[in-house]
């Protein structure tokens, strides 16, 4: 979760909010537990003969979390290429080194950047929300001009390196739309912003950069989908209230404080 740097709850403790992938937890992915299966048997086909040579408990030690590897493999991927965009919107220069799948996808960023003109506002910046109580942090808010149509539109934008894009992600960015403030450190320390005296937030888009190293798309959803969205997270953000409580009342009952 997220603690807030000056915020109190009414008994003055810190206030301390669940971040929005935490609440998202909660949502199905049985999607993710074929493609935890299908690491792990390729992994168990590369180490055939290894695993050949070993007994059924030292194979099964060996193996039943590859796909772990597999997973912070791919996430660790997806950290380079954000801290890369990072790198150049922010003007820090402080570029990480990259493999040759990253550096393939950064080709695909600069396809990208050849049919939108990219206006970066604000990068990887918390938002915090009090009515349902939560905080989160944005790749990006963008000023996105498409060459070909000339549309232009202001846009909380996430950038993906995954597979696919699923429903949580536009769940992730409707929770960030609906900030009420965002936070900035200042020399005097943290601050809120009502993003809403900057921008014209209500009327801001949504959007997902989809980089692979073999393409790049530009994914954005329409207003009402937003509010949909956002209607399911709160869902979801009620459900994790729930269990938290749950788990609470059963520690009391086990304590014996009935």
């Amino acid at each position: 979760g997220y603690k807030h740097p000056f915020r109190l709850t009414a008994d003055g403790k810190p206030l301390t909010s669940p971040s929005v992938t935490t609440v998202l937890k909660l949502v199905d992915k049985s999607g993710m537990s074929q493609w935890a299966a299908d690491q792990t048997l390729q992994w168990a086909i590369d180490h055939a003969q290894d695993l050949l040579g070993r007994s059924e408990d030292q194979a099964m030690r060996g193996g039943r979390y590859r796909w772990r590897a597999a997973r912070d493999e791919r996430a660790q991927v997806g950290t380079g290429v954000h801290e890369h965009v990072e790198a150049e919107h922010t003007g820090s220069w402080e570029f990480p080194e990259l493999d040759e799948e990253q550096e393939k996808i950064m080709d695909q960023w600069r396809l990208f950047n050849e049919r939108y003109d990219v206006t970066p506002l604000r990068s990887e910046f918390t938002i915090w929300n009090f009515s349902l109580d939560y905080a989160g942090t944005a790749d990006g808010l963008w000023i996105v001009r498409d060459r070909e149509t000339h549309e232009s539109f202001l846009c909380v934008i996430d950038v993906k390196t995954s597979k696919s894009t699923w429903p949580e992600h536009w769940m992730q960015l409707a929770a960030l739309k609906h900030a009420d403030v965002i936070m900035e450190k200042g020399p005097g320390g943290w601050i809120e912003i009502d993003p809403r005296e900057l921008y014209a937030w209500d009327q801001a888009s949504v959007g997902i950069v989809h980089l692979r190293a073999d393409s790049n798309k530009f994914i954005t959803i329409t207003h009402q989908e937003v509010e949909m969205r956002y209607a399911q997270f709160a869902h979801y953000r009620k459900l994790w209230s729930l269990g938290r409580e749950i788990d609470t009342l059963r520690k009391d009952n086990e304590r014996g404080a009935f």
